[in-house]
């Protein structure tokens, strides 16, 4: 044998030999474990054990994360916990815990637990069967747990694993097939696609999908009916926000990536709870080693494994989603596409000459700029329907200044059927307005300070109907193309916060409301008054006529072909009007024998007096006859 071959023979004997003592110390481990806890290996110890076996190339970094999920699935198994929801950023190890050595371990305990395993896509529930039966298949688990259970049928099913105990596992998808066999566990792993996050469509699709399956899953008896959400934030409207918002009764365990203290309130505390409070669960309140360890802002969740270079790449990869998959809250308190940073305000003045606008600008300057010298214009934002999660109707009033300022002086919504939305738009029009549902009327509160320069809406679902309504009534509205996501289509309006030309009105009601919804775009769970305000800036941006005024319509009368008819119209009928004025002038002239002085009178001749006519007198008829008038 060569000395190179030798060399190689020595290298892998010696790494077989490492390999050999790393077993043994996870035994030993493993066996100090087990008598610790009178003869039970508990989860924590289960998944440091078994780590190796699904990844070897990734050696295990113990954090306190992982304890605490641990804590956490072991009360959920002994029912302390019925139902829990873990809030998590991506690629921390939530799968391998949850989906895979959860599994795994409860059944060294009780292998005739039945449970059902969903995920958003099919890949992704087969993946984490797989991984089930390695680790169960694997020498360290049957050198174990072996005589426990024996896997039965196809060895290799990824839909169903089965043990002859009469226990299984099963992977299914949240839009997958129906289920036919429920479970006393049910367990769903990112029901929610990360690109599906902003479709209303599909986050409602999860939902209902959950309320009508979870509540006839259980197999046995209900009481021992347990469930489990494990998912990293996409949408305050998502699954996990759904069940803590509107459903309750879940304990919640949220980890953020990078420390916030200001979320972490304790129940009879006598500061105000934050929105997106973190709440210590049952377990975390009874066990220290359950809770989040961390004090400094900012500190990492996992620094071992995702240090603070990686953490800020991935920031920066996710931008406005990084709040709600990274710090576990859809909205950045400070905002993504909207900036509180890039919030101004504006005032209102009287003045000799006239009504101010009085706009606070970024260098906290103050610019005076006349009312008469805006265009004041509305955006509607229509829905259909007025149920509890349907979006409501919005209207943003706002003016556009000379140097490109949308000022925006007004924001409502409200919850209005289809049937009644162009009745409501035309009394905005005239007025603030707002909705009486008891009558179904719109109801006038005030008036504009300036008149309304035209109305748009966009052309899509309710607001198609509202826009061909309003020209058979022959008030036409503008129409706005409905192409383009939502983040797409605020773009305008974004760029306009970020060159600070977008001002709102200082001391308003809305004013507090909007402003949290914009920072929270496109996480919240409404955003519709965020929708209109994005279609104003769209056309403060793109319709010329508005920035020209009035007297470009003229000139740009092709992309307003209503216009065109309504001026052609107004013409004719001042020109009838015209005429008719003077038909009647005349005709009174005529009936005091008056001719019309406007028409150019002959030159007298000098007569002698004797060549005059005789004097004439004139009639007038009145009522009861004649009035006769002698011309002296």
């Amino acid at each position: 044998m060569s000395l190179a071959g030798l060399r190689k023979g020595l290298a892998k004997a010696a790494r077989l030999l490492d390999e050999l003592r790393a077993e043994r110390e996870r035994e030993r481990e493993e066996a100090k474990a087990v008598r610790a806890t009178g003869g039970t290996l508990k989860l924590y110890d289960f998944v440091k054990a078994a780590w190796h076996i699904l990844e070897p190339d990734n050696p295990y970094r113990d954090n306190w994360h992982i304890g605490a999920i641990c804590e956490h699935l072991e009360a959920v198994t002994a029912l302390e916990i019925k139902n829990l929801i873990i809030n998590i950023p991506p690629r921390h190890a939530k799968s391998l815990l949850v989906s895979v050595f959860w599994f795994a371990w409860v059944w060294t305990l009780n292998p005739y637990s039945r449970w059902v395993f969903s995920s958003y896509g099919e890949n992704l529930a087969h993946r984490d069967a797989v991984k089930c039966r390695d680790v169960i298949t694997s020498n360290w688990y049957q050198r174990q747990w072996g005589d426990k259970f024996k896997l039965r049928g196809d060895q290799y099913a990824k839909e169903k694993i089965q043990n002859d105990c009469q226990g299984f596992r099963i992977a299914t998808t949240v839009a997958g097939r129906a289920l036919g066999e429920g479970g006393s566990y049910f367990v769903v792993d990112d029901p929610l696609k990360v690109e599906d996050a902003e479709s209303p469509v599909t986050r409602q699709k999860v939902i209902d999908w959950w309320t009508g399956t979870t509540v006839t899953r259980s197999s046995g008896d209900p009481r021992t009916f347990r469930r489990v959400v494990v998912m990293q934030r996409l949408h305050e409207h998502d699954l996990s926000g759904y069940l803590v918002a509107e459903i309750g009764g879940y304990e919640h365990l949220v980890f953020p990536v990078e420390y916030e203290p200001r979320r972490y309130w304790f129940m009879g505390s006598s500061l105000a709870k934050p929105k997106d409070a973190i709440i210590p669960t049952k377990v975390q309140q009874r066990s220290i080693t359950a809770r989040d360890p961390r004090h400094d802002e900012g500190e990492l969740l996992w620094g071992a494994q995702f240090d603070r270079a990686t953490v800020d790449a991935l920031k920066k990869e996710l931008r406005h989603r990084a709040a709600g998959q990274l710090q576990q809250r859809p909205a950045d308190p400070e905002g993504a596409i909207f900036r509180r940073a890039k919030f101004r305000s504006f005032t209102m003045e009287a003045r000799s000459d006239g009504l101010y606008f009085v706009l606070q600008t970024a260098d906290d300057k103050a610019v005076s700029i006349p009312v008469s010298a805006c265009r004041f214009f509305q955006c509607a934002d229509t829905a259909v329907k007025i149920k509890k999660r349907n979006d409501y109707t919005a209207v943003c009033s706002a003016f556009l200044a000379p140097g490109g300022y949308l000022l925006i002086y007004d924001v409502c919504q409200f919850k209005i059927e289809s049937p009644h939305l162009t009745k409501f738009i035309r009394s905005m029009k005239y007025g603030p307005t707002r909705w009486d549902q008891t009558s179904l009327n719109p109801v006038r509160v005030g008036k504009w300070p300036a008149k309304v320069f035209k109305q748009w809406v966009e052309d899509a679902s309710s607001g198609s109907t509202v826009i061909q309504t309003a020209a058979v009534e022959a008030a036409p509205l503008g129409r706005l193309s409905a192409a383009g996501d939502k983040v797409e289509k605020a773009i305008p309006l974004a760029t306009m916060y970020e060159s600070d030309r977008v001002f709102h009105l200082a001391g308003a009601s809305w004013r507090n409301d909007f402003e949290e919804e914009l920072v929270a775009f496109p996480n919240t769970a409404h955003d519709d008054r965020t929708d209109a305000a994005g279609m104003c800036g769209r056309v403060a941006t793109e319709d010329r006529a508005l920035r020209l005024g009035l007297a470009a319509l003229e000139e740009v009368a092709e992309d307003y072909p209503e216009f065109t008819a309504w001026k052609a119209k107004e013409e004719a009928e001042e020109k009838a009007r015209n005429a008719e004025q003077e038909r009647m002038r005349a005709e009174a002239l005529a009936a005091v024998g008056m001719d019309d002085p406007k028409k150019k009178r002959k030159p007298k001749p000098e007569d002698d007096d004797e060549d005059k006519p005789e004097p004439k007198s004139y009639k007038i008829n009145v009522a009861g006859g004649d009035l006769e008038i002698p011309n002296d």
